[in-house]
């Protein structure tokens, strides 16, 4: 699924990946999750709805869902900070994917 570039293949992803509103709400209450990975299932189901399928929105309104409700885990907020800079870049906001970055580099 990852690797082919076919439409059959992202059709299969797409169908296979939740929606960026069950992902948000895996970010919200699946608290352990966030406390012993450095990364979070979300975020990484929201890369490859933007990476694999170039649904950014989706990948941004994880981002940002992780971001709002993360306050303590500095590796996953990072990692949000640099998937919504990607998602914003991808969808034309420059200055919004600038302050993302830098908000990125402010958490590590």
């Amino acid at each position: 699924l990852l690797d082919d570039p076919s439409d059959a293949s992202r059709a299969a992803l797409r169908e296979w990946l939740p929606p960026a509103a069950e992902l948000s709400h895996i970010a919200e209450f699946e608290l352990w999750l966030r406390s012993i990975i450095g990364s979070h299932p979300s975020l990484l189901c929201a890369r490859l709805h933007g990476e694999r399928l170039g649904d950014w929105t989706a990948a941004a309104e994880v981002a940002e869902f992780v971001l709002a409700v993360e306050s303590f885990n500095p590796a996953v907020r990072t990692e949000a900070h640099r998937l919504l800079g990607r998602a914003r870049a991808a969808l034309g906001q420059h200055l919004a994917a600038r302050e993302a970055a830098e908000a990125a580099i402010d958490e590590a």
